[in-house]
C-alpha cells in the first residue's frame, strides 16, 4: 500500500497520513479485535471509527476527519490488489457527517467514566440494531 501511495501524485505528507492511518487500522484489527485483514467485517470498521479511534488517538480535527478517506483508499487497494472486498465499507466511510459528529462529541475521558460509558453505549445500541 505504501508503494502504491508513493507512485501517485499525492504529496508526501498526504501519502504518509494515508499509510499511517491504514497501519493504525490494521494494528487495531490485529491487536484489539484479533482479526486479520481477510476477515475484516463491518463491525470492526464501525467499532474503530465510532468508538476506538476517537477515544484512543489524540489528534487534531483535520487529521481525525481525514481517517475515513484514508481507509476508503486502503480498502479499495485491498480489493484491487489483495482480493479482500469490503462492499459495505463505502456507505460507512462516506457518511462523513456521522463520523465527524461522533469524533467531535467524544468526552475524552477514561472508558469507565459516566460520560464515556454513555457515549460508548450509543455505538453498542447501533451495533445491536444492526445485529452485530
Amino acid at each position: 500500500f505504501a508503494r502504491a501511495l508513493a507512485a501517485t501524485s499525492l504529496s508526501e505528507a498526504t501519502a504518509t497520513r494515508h499509510r499511517m492511518n491504514a497501519e493504525l487500522f490494521v494494528d487495531f484489527l490485529a491487536g484489539d479485535h484479533g482479526v486479520g485483514l481477510p476477515a475484516v467485517h463491518e463491525y470492526d470498521l464501525r467499532t474503530f471509527l465510532y468508538d476506538w479511534y476517537p477515544r484512543k488517538v489524540r489528534t487534531g480535527r483535520t487529521d481525525a476527519l481525514a481517517m475515513p478517506a484514508s481507509l476508503r483508499r486502503f480498502l479499495r487497494w485491498l480489493a484491487e490488489h489483495e482480493g479482500i472486498a469490503c462492499p459495505w465499507a463505502d456507505a460507512i466511510l462516506l457518511d462523513r457527517d456521522s463520523y465527524a459528529e461522533r469524533w467531535e462529541t467524544c468526552p475524552g475521558a477514561f472508558w469507565w467514566d459516566d460520560g464515556v460509558a454513555e457515549w460508548r453505549a450509543e455505538v453498542s445500541l447501533d451495533l445491536d440494531a444492526r445485529a452485530m
